[in-house]
Formats: C-alpha cells, sequence, structure tokens
C-alpha cells in the first residue's frame, strides 16, 4: 500500500509512514523503487538475528535495557496494528482467541504452558492484520523475547491477583476486536502492553 494507505488504516501522519519505510529499508526488509512503490524484499531477510548491520546486532544482546527497549518496540507495534485486526478479522478469528484464552486460564498454574498460549495469541492478533510485514515483525520480537525472557511468567503464575490483572486485559482485547471498535480496542491493547511492560521490568529487577 502507498504511505497514504498506511496513513490512513493507522490514523497517523504520512510523514510516521515515510519514517517508519526509511527504517524498514535501512533494515534491509523493504525496497522504495522511485516512481514504482515499496516492495517487500526476499523473507529470508526476516530473520532479524541475520542482519548484517552490527547496530542491529547489538540490539540481540541480553542486557535488561535493552530487553526492555525491544518490549517498547512491541508497545509500539502492537497498539498501531490492532487497529488493521479490527478491519480485516472475522466471526470464526474472535472464537480462535476465545479459544487461547480458554487455554491461558487452565495452564496459569503452567509457566510454560501459559507462556506459550500467550505468544499465539499475539501471534494470532499479528495475523490477523492480513499484513506480512507486520506479522513477521511482531513475531520476531516475540522470538527474542522468548528466547531472552524465559522466566518473566513466573511473575504471573505464581501472582493471583496479577494473572487475574492479565488474564483481563486480554479478554478487554478481545471484545473490542468483537465489537470491531478501533478505539476500544487500542485502549484496551495500551493499557495490556503497559502491564506486560512492567511485568518485564519486575523480571529483570528480580534478576539483578
Amino acid at each position: 500500500p502507498s504511505e497514504s494507505e498506511w496513513a490512513r488504516r493507522l490514523c497517523v501522519s504520512r510523514a510516521s509512514v515515510r519514517e517508519a519505510f526509511r527504517a524498514l529499508e535501512l533494515m534491509g526488509l523493504i525496497e522504495v523503487k522511485s516512481g514504482s512503490g515499496t516492495y517487500v524484499r526476499d523473507e529470508a531477510l526476516f530473520n532479524l538475528s541475520k542482519f548484517s548491520d552490527p547496530r542491529l546486532a547489538m540490539l540481540l544482546e541480553k542486557e535488561a535495557e535493552t530487553m526492555l527497549e525491544i518490549v517498547e518496540a512491541r508497545r509500539v507495534f502492537e497498539t498501531n496494528m490492532i487497529s488493521l485486526a479490527v478491519e480485516h478479522g472475522l466471526p470464526e478469528d474472535w472464537d480462535r482467541l476465545d479459544e487461547i484464552l480458554s487455554e491461558m486460564e487452565r495452564a496459569l498454574d503452567d509457566e510454560e504452558a501459559f507462556r506459550e498460549a500467550d505468544l499465539r495469541f499475539h501471534s494470532e492478533i499479528a495475523r490477523l492484520t492480513k499484513n506480512r510485514v507486520v506479522e513477521t515483525l511482531v513475531n520476531a520480537i516475540y522470538k527474542i523475547l522468548r528466547e531472552n525472557l524465559p522466566r518473566a511468567y513466573y511473575f504471573v503464575c505464581n501472582n493471583p491477583d496479577l494473572a487475574k490483572r492479565l488474564m483481563k486485559t486480554h479478554r478487554d482485547l478481545v471484545e473490542s476486536l468483537k465489537k470491531q471498535d478501533k478505539r476500544m480496542a487500542r485502549a484496551a491493547m495500551v493499557h495490556h502492553t503497559k502491564l506486560g511492560y512492567e511485568i518485564s521490568k519486575a523480571y529483570f529487577k528480580d534478576q539483578m
């Protein structure tokens, strides 16, 4: 899609879209052809760990500060992608999200199972955007977090009050998607990812 179309879909300015395109082009993910358009490059390039830019390689280090920056990047992506999920989602997609939520509730005493269900939940929302770039980048971020925050869900599975709060943010998000309300969905995602960021900070504080 064109810059103007992306701006319309994401409810942001064309300048913001242009900056995002520049960043993706520098990362080797897209190619901008003057007078023709913007194209996704070879999907093999979507492996973040293979980027040759040393600055990007540094982002894959395991320092707490870097991981928190990646969690923040996740907040940016997911908060802005949710409107696309609202646009393209279908009733059967909401049913799938409900199924995953049920899995998460059943797995609250199983840290590993809960984590995998949560990751599937977010991967499913990314899939609903019907945009391969968004889906690939979101899944890549979660791959990094899965590998570098292996016990972050300890704080959820061993804290009933926190687990209750987290599950509520998931349910609120699904309800907003069912109502196909972009404003509500964005607010729900902001609330949800903010809580996720707080959990990540608590995880790193405990590791120090």
